[in-house]
C-alpha cells in the first residue's frame, strides 16, 4: 500500500494578550497632553469668571456711589454757615486745591447724628489717597474748629473734577466764581454740578446733577 505523506496543518495565531510598552507610553503621553490642555482651559475659565465677577462688583459699587452722590447733591440747601471765627461761609462752596474739594449744606435725613435741629447737615466731597471721601460735620455753625467724620465711598479714584453751572450757562471750577462777590453768593447755589473721576480698570465716570 502506498504510504500517505502527512500534510502539515498550519496553526492559527493566538490573539495578543496585552499592549506593548511603547503603546502604553504613547497612550500615557496623549492622556497627559489632554489633561494639561483641560487644566489650562479650566484655569482660563476660572480666571475669566473671577475677573468678570470683580468688574461686576466694581460696576455695582460705582453705580451705588453715583446714586448716593446724586441724592446728596440734589438735596443741597441755600443755608450758609458760620465757621469757628464767626465768618459766614457760602452754603455751596468749591475750591480748587483744597480738601474737601466741594462743601455744601444739605437737607438730608440720613445719619441723624449729623443733623442740625433745622434738619440740615454740612457735607463735603474730596479725594484723598485715591479714595473718594464723604465728609460730615456734626454741626452747621461751629463755635470751634471741629473735624468732620470721613467715610470712604469709593476706592481707586483718580483725577477728581468738579464743575458748577451758573445761571448764564457758564461752567466754573470754583464756587462762588472767582470774579464774583462772595457776599452775593452766600445763599446762591449753582444750577447744576458735574462730577467726573477715573476709577482703576473702568475709565472715567461722569455724573451731572441738577440742583433745585
Amino acid at each position: 500500500m502506498p504510504t500517505r505523506t502527512p500534510v502539515a496543518i498550519p496553526r492559527r495565531r493566538r490573539g495578543r494578550a496585552g499592549f506593548t510598552l511603547i503603546e502604553i507610553l504613547v497612550a500615557t503621553a496623549i492622556l497627559a497632553i489632554l489633561a494639561v490642555m483641560a487644566y489650562g482651559i479650566l484655569g482660563t475659565i476660572l480666571r475669566q469668571q473671577k475677573r468678570t465677577h470683580g468688574v461686576e462688583q466694581r460696576l455695582s459699587h460705582v453705580s451705588l456711589t453715583l446714586v448716593e452722590l446724586s441724592r446728596l447733591l440734589s438735596e443741597a440747601s441755600p443755608r450758609p454757615i458760620r465757621n469757628a471765627q464767626g465768618v459766614l461761609r457760602p452754603a455751596f462752596r468749591a475750591t480748587v486745591g483744597l480738601r474737601p474739594r466741594l462743601v455744601f449744606t444739605a437737607a438730608t435725613g440720613q445719619a441723624l447724628f449729623y443733623l442740625d435741629r433745622s434738619g440740615l447737615s454740612r457735607l463735603g466731597l474730596g479725594v484723598h489717597n485715591h479714595r473718594l471721601i464723604l465728609y460730615r460735620w456734626p454741626v452747621l455753625d461751629r463755635a470751634q474748629e471741629i473735624k468732620p467724620h470721613a467715610t470712604t465711598l469709593l476706592r481707586h479714584v483718580h483725577d477728581f473734577r468738579v464743575r458748577m453751572l451758573d445761571t448764564f450757562g457758564h461752567w466754573h471750577r470754583n464756587w462762588p466764581p472767582l470774579a464774583a462777590s462772595p457776599t452775593l453768593f452766600l445763599a446762591r447755589r449753582p444750577r447744576a454740578v458735574r462730577l467726573s473721576f477715573r476709577v482703576r480698570g473702568m475709565g472715567r465716570v461722569r455724573l451731572l446733577v441738577d440742583l433745585p
